[in-house]
């Protein structure tokens, strides 16, 4: 299983909508997504204040920022 993170504060509506159209995605059963609250970190809020929603993979392989990339998530988990 590969482990996505998923950097999101509470109240952000292009938050919820990427978290709703993540559960749509192909390939699903290959990774667990972490959800993110960045307001529970100074430092996360710094680094992804003005970023989320944000996706990454692995080792900070960010696959998509403010709107889910479908194109490049689906080529992402095709890869691994």
């Amino acid at each position: 299983m590969i482990e996505l993170k998923f950097f999101h504060r509470q109240g952000c509506h292009l938050c919820d909508e990427m978290w709703d159209e993540l559960s749509t995605v192909d390939g699903l059963d290959k990774i667990v997504l972490l959800k993110v609250d960045i307001d529970r970190d100074s430092d996360l809020k710094a680094e992804y204040g003005l970023r989320i929603p944000c996706l990454e993979g692995p080792n900070g392989i960010s696959l998509s920022e403010h709107y889910l990339d479908h194109s490049r998530l689906l080529s992402y988990l095709r890869d691994v």
